[in-house]
């Protein structure tokens, strides 16, 4: 083996070990693309191009390393991030490429420098290398938010639907919001790609969460104001349902929001993850406890109050309506939106294994 060929080898070897990854050969995978396992994760052409750009250099990479001769290289790599997705990457000013090694615990581990790798194919290599990843942390970033998104049944209803419930002077500024946060997730790869529009973007997303924070309280308070006032125990019901549910909106927008700006920040420091966690943890546990509370009450006077003969009515289909929303709320393990929270804000520390082929294509394992 040359000493040009021995040198790329050894560059390799030791970005591997300084980034704590392993690319290797996938032989054990077949038709990955019909096989409903895994997820072909969405990318923009020019994101395709920066991985082929990768894969290109894997055969000649995987040949030095003795695995098979390079006519008979498979077409699906395999790539093994242990500390998450993946890397922080920056630019130098100087026009040198540096990546930003953090730990499982998002600690700093150390840099990783294209300067120091003074050959134009050790250069290239390690370009690859650092752009394929930041790729691949954008595009796992999308889909993570698709999945959030699938768990928030408030939020992914269509402005119809939405528009059925809410109510009030802030129901302009809500839609306002959520429709802004939709935008924001949904286009989350381009926008990404565009350093002026994702730092505009995360100010819209703060924007959406403060919003968001106002009409849970408002909500809040029109709950249990709601129960103090009139006689009409139908008409109370139905105001009190469509309190909660747009109560459920308002705080599934702020979660939405907070794991949305991580996301396009790239602020995965353990301290700011946990206080994100914590902070909004508690909120969410005061808006349920207050929904769990007035329902409850709601629920025993419709049930305890007596009929009248002039006036029939269904309190059998107005305490299970009640009963609907309430009883989710009186389980005593961790709610349903605490949970997407804290996933949501811990998928990107997990270990990751992405699958390459030679046309630039991304595959993980479905959520």
């Amino acid at each position: 083996m040359g000493e040009e060929k021995q040198e790329l080898l050894k560059v390799f070897d030791e970005m591997k070990k300084q980034g704590n990854f392993d690319i290797s050969v996938c032989s054990n995978i077949h038709d990955i693309e019909d096989n409903p396992k895994y997820k072909k994760l969405e990318m923009t052409t020019q994101q395709k191009m920066q991985l082929s750009a990768l894969t290109s250099q894997l055969p000649a990479v995987a040949a030095l390393d003795g695995i098979s001769a390079l006519s008979n290289m498979p077409k699906l790599y395999s790539v093994t991030i242990p500390d998450g997705v993946p890397y922080t990457l920056m630019t130098i000013k100087n026009g040198n490429m540096t990546t930003v090694l953090r730990d499982e615990h998002g600690y700093f581990r150390g840099y990783a420098n294209m300067a120091e790798y003074t050959s134009p194919a050790n250069l290239a290599l390690s370009s690859a290398v650092l752009s394929s990843f930041a790729v691949m942390s954008v595009a796992t970033g999308q889909y993570f938010l698709t999945q959030i998104n699938s768990e928030l049944d408030k939020i992914k209803m269509g402005m119809d639907q939405i528009l059925a419930f809410l109510y009030g002077h802030n129901r302009a500024e809500l839609i306002s919001e959520i429709s802004f946060v939709k935008y924001a997730y949904e286009n989350f790869n381009a926008i990404s790609t565009s350093d002026a529009q994702r730092i505009a973007t995360i100010a819209g997303v703060q924007q959406a969460k403060k919003v968001a924070i106002k009409d849970c309280e408002f909500y809040v308070y029109d709950l249990e104001s709601t129960l103090e006032k009139g006689n009409d125990i139908s008409a109370i019901v139905d105001k009190a349902l469509r309190i909660c549910d747009s109560l459920k909106l308002s705080m599934q927008l702020c979660t939405m929001g907070s794991i949305l700006e991580t996301y396009l920040s790239q602020n995965f420091d353990p301290n700011y993850i946990l206080y994100i966690e914590n902070d909004l943890s508690r909120y969410i546990d005061k808006c349920e406890t207050a929904m769990l509370t007035s329902l409850t009450t709601l629920y025993e006077r419709v049930r305890t109050m007596k009929d009248i003969p002039i006036k029939k009515i269904p309190k059998d289909k107005l305490m299970s309506a009640i009963n609907d929303i309430l009883e989710p709320l009186k389980d005593s393990a961790e709610s349903s939106l605490k949970k997407t929270l804290r996933e949501g804000l811990h998928l990107p520390e997990k270990q990751k294994t992405f699958y390459l082929n030679d046309d630039g294509d991304v595959y993980v394992k479905a959520v």
